[in-house]
């Protein structure tokens, strides 16, 4: 006969050690997860944009893992530029684990971000990368 439980919640608290704490404290960097770190390198790279072009707002940037559709390509593509129709609006879509799997370190991986982000938003707007860069001046 297999192993069954009683119905009834589980405790955390079963041996009267009191409620567990994070391992990290939530102030300190290693508090992140890989993902919420891509996150924050993402809004950091967009941050000067949105305030350089007012365009920008009605943009939305989404974070996928992985494209779902690599077809016959050889290299998934880091990010991508969907035009807006009646139904959806215009949109960047970064694929965190193509960038990641690129970069070296934290520090490749924060100008990988800035340079894909930078890219698809020059689509986004028509312009050349130079013309959109707010540090290239």
């Amino acid at each position: 006969m297999p192993f069954t439980r009683k119905a009834g919640p589980r405790r955390r608290d079963r041996h009267g050690r009191g409620l567990r704490s994070d391992l990290i404290p939530s102030h300190l960097p290693g508090f992140m997860t890989p993902s919420d770190h891509f996150d924050a390198l993402v809004a950091e790279a967009m941050g000067p944009l949105y305030a350089r072009f007012s365009k920008l707002e009605f943009l939305q940037v989404l974070i996928e893992e992985v494209p779902l559709d690599t077809g016959a390509l050889d290299a998934p593509p880091l990010g991508r530029y969907f035009p807006g129709d009646r139904r959806a609006r215009p949109r960047i879509v970064l694929y965190r684990r193509a960038i990641e799997s690129r970069a070296r370190n934290r520090d490749e991986l924060a100008e990988l971000v800035y340079v894909v982000v930078l890219e698809n938003v020059a689509v986004a707007l028509g312009k050349r990368v130079e013309d959109v860069d707010p540090w290239a001046e």
